[in-house]
């Protein structure tokens, strides 16, 4: 199972809502547990984090511990910015937490999920 921090412009200006979850347990059947403020910037926010560090760390504090509540150590996001960030405050912090692009993430799981999928169309 992952966690999935949803990037903010996207969730809340596009409106995607929770798409990267839906592809992770879609494709590559994969239980995707939920995230506290999920929807929630993690303190990139662009500049943000050069133009207040005070603030952005906080920020990404509360992400790292919603993301510790979930027991999980596989983080999956979609923003270059927010992995930077979130890997970065993680590492800091000596966490044991993996944060992905969610390419990085599919590239690691596709083949298991193909081979699921024919082995599925086998017995069907």
């Amino acid at each position: 199972p992952v966690a999935v921090h949803r990037f903010c412009q996207a969730t809340n200006a596009l409106g995607r809502g929770d798409a990267i979850g839906a592809i992770i347990a879609r494709v590559c059947d994969v239980e995707v547990v939920p995230l506290s403020e999920a929807e929630v910037c993690c303190g990139f926010g662009g500049s943000t984090s050069v133009l207040a560090p005070e603030m952005s760390k906080s920020v990404v504090a509360r992400k790292l511990a919603n993301v510790a509540a979930t027991g999980m150590r596989t983080l999956v996001t979609d923003n270059p910015g927010c992995i930077l960030h979130l890997r970065g405050a993680a590492d800091a912090a000596g966490l044991d937490l993996q944060v992905l692009h969610i390419a990085e993430y599919l590239a690691t799981r596709l083949p298991h999920a193909r081979a699921a999928r024919e082995s599925s169309f086998a017995t069907d």
